[in-house]
């Protein structure tokens, strides 16, 4: 099986006959609460940053950021910082002792740990993995783990570089630079991919879209990616997914 399967499976989510075009991505179902089976499908769509959907899922919630550490205060695009300022409140868990330590001289609640393996001993509304699951040698004892953490109707939301990104191909295709596509990922996924990662530990696709990022300087360069992206979300250097819980 050669790599254009793989690609067209990626676009089209295991669709061999192509009636699934691409911008329109079954997500499949998930059961309500009253026991009610309900569709949720979504047209791929692409937003500017993370934030504009992350934020409005933990405002309120209880919270459990994985992977909290990244840049720390004063970096534009640290996460952690933005669930503290909207959530009800944020429990956040990085494998990085020093790091660990220095937030929470800073005050912030959080803990040392192995998303993996820990137990936290409670349970949370929404769980945020930021750029953390491609780094993840087992990610199915992730999600596992994520599930013993998440409320029956709470959701895990995770981001991650898109496998099927247009500059992920500008380097593998024109450049011919095969060992640099990877960099320190375990992997790299794509929309269906997560689908079936998650299905088989008891997750489903609540929503989904792509995104690229707003820097503080937005150059034209910038200006024509969102414009391509607009138009062909699935090749945004990023990908955004909403997991529910199944069971």
């Amino acid at each position: 099986m050669d790599w254009s399967f793989h690609l067209f499976t990626g676009l089209f989510g295991g669709d061999p006959s192509g009636r699934r075009k691409m911008k329109d991505l079954d997500l499949a179902f998930r059961t309500s609460g009253k026991g009610k089976v309900e569709r949720f499908s979504n047209r791929m769509r692409f937003v500017e940053s993370r934030e504009e959907i992350i934020l409005k899922y933990v405002e309120h919630k209880e919270v459990l950021d994985c992977g909290c550490v990244g840049g720390g205060p004063g970096a534009e695009d640290w996460l952690h910082g933005r669930l503290v300022e909207v959530s009800k409140r944020v429990v956040g868990v990085d494998i990085q002792k020093e790091g660990v330590e220095r937030l929470r001289k800073l005050g912030y609640e959080v803990v040392w740990g192995d998303v993996t393996t820990m137990n936290l001993g409670e349970k949370f509304d929404v769980i945020v993995a930021g750029e953390l699951i491609e780094h993840l040698p087992n990610q199915g004892l992730f999600l596992e783990n994520m599930k013993r953490h998440l409320k029956r109707r709470g959701v895990l939301v995770l981001t991650t570089p898109n496998a099927l990104a247009f500059p992920t191909y500008l380097v593998v295709y024109l450049r011919r630079q095969r060992q640099n596509c990877l960099e320190e990922h375990i992997c790299l996924h794509t929309a269906n991919t997560i689908k079936v990662l998650a299905r088989k530990h008891g997750f489903e696709i609540v929503e989904l879209c792509y995104y690229f990022g707003r820097p503080s300087k937005k150059s034209l360069g910038w200006y024509l990616a969102k414009l391509l992206y607009s138009f062909f979300p699935a090749l945004s250097p990023n990908l955004l997914v909403v997991l529910g819980r199944t069971r």
